[in-house]
């Protein structure tokens, strides 16, 4: 790209910081030097190099999991910053896509209700789960409750995350479906409703719909949702708060209540009546063309925020190991 100036001189000077310091970060790396790392031939790089350069627009999709290894971040930083240079922000279905969650202004203090919290809890990392079960202590971790996870197969070092799964001092209760790989360890399984079998508000990952999800058929056997799970369970503990005993359509009315304008006019009643509902923006929609979500308002390609957490502030290559 740099090579034939195909870099959009007009974007990076309106709407980036810091390109000298990116630019020469790219030299860093010629097609020679990044086909040494990746495996990849430095013909498939340079062809890759071309059509990024001579596409308008290009739209990235960077798959679930890539920023869940070494070096994972930093990967993803460097691919947003792709479209920073081509100018591809600023074109409908140019840029980087991972979800759209952010997107949608639900009030989710009205789910997550941390203002019901006594007092301070401890927090340990999911990521760590391995050394939450087998080196904490002050109190070690002696109860594991799993609901919509899988960590035994999908939380980083295995191997440990497994002997603490198999501690037999260790109390587990798992929410599921199927016998997961985490369910198996598990001493009790409470049998959950699949999608069919509960009504649902639901959001996306790849689209701008918000959707109300009718339950279609009865639940099996003994299955339940989630939801009315820790009901019984507030009314087993003898729990008082009447929040906790919120009907699934009185929490989707709550979180619909957040008065921010992706919202405006879609009610749980609307929802109902036409299954889903665009969020209230433009059609086509290019978040990124004009502002950024930075402290600047601008594409940076050197991060004051990096700096501070101790990481390399320009976007470019941190290795796996």
């Amino acid at each position: 790209m740099l090579t034939e100036g195909r870099e959009d001189r007009q974007f990076i000077a309106e709407r980036t910081l810091d390109w000298e310091r990116f630019r020469q970060r790219i030299l860093d790396f010629p097609p020679s030097r990044a086909a040494g790392i990746t495996g990849l031939s430095t013909e498939s790089i340079v062809e890759l190099g071309k059509r990024l350069a001579e596409t308008r627009p290009t739209g990235i999709r960077i798959g679930i999991g890539l920023q869940r290894h070494a070096g994972g971040g930093m990967a993803v930083r460097t691919i947003t910053c792709i479209p920073g240079v081509t100018g591809d922000w600023r074109y409908p279905g140019g840029g980087v896509f991972y979800d759209t969650r952010g997107f949608f202004g639900l009030k989710w203090s009205a789910l997550w209700r941390d203002d019901l919290r006594p007092r301070q809890i401890r927090a340990l990392d999911i990521k760590r789960l391995g050394e939450g079960l087998l080196e904490t202590n002050k109190p070690p971790v002696n109860v594991l409750f799993v609901c919509a996870s899988n960590p035994a197969a999908s939380v980083p070092n295995q191997t440990k995350v497994i002997r603490g799964l198999a501690r037999n001092d260790l109390f587990t209760v798992v929410i599921e479906h199927f016998l997961t790989d985490t369910a198996r360890y598990a001493d009790v399984i409470l049998p959950a409703t699949m999608q069919i079998e509960h009504s649902d508000l639901l959001i996306a990952y790849g689209q701008l719909y918000l959707a109300w999800n009718e339950a279609a058929v009865s639940p099996a056997g003994e299955c339940l949702p989630t939801t009315e799970i820790f009901r019984r369970l507030a009314r087993r503990m003898g729990l008082d708060e009447p929040a906790l005993y919120d009907s699934d359509e009185t929490i989707a009315r709550q979180i619909l209540d957040s008065g921010h304008p992706s919202l405006n006019r879609i009610t749980l009643e609307a929802l109902k009546a036409r299954g889903s509902i665009r969020l209230n923006y433009p059609d086509p929609f290019v978040p990124f063309a004009t502002t950024f979500p930075t402290a600047s308002g601008k594409l940076e390609f050197v991060s004051d925020r990096m700096t501070q957490s101790g990481l390399d502030p320009v976007a470019g290559y941190t290795p796996t190991h």
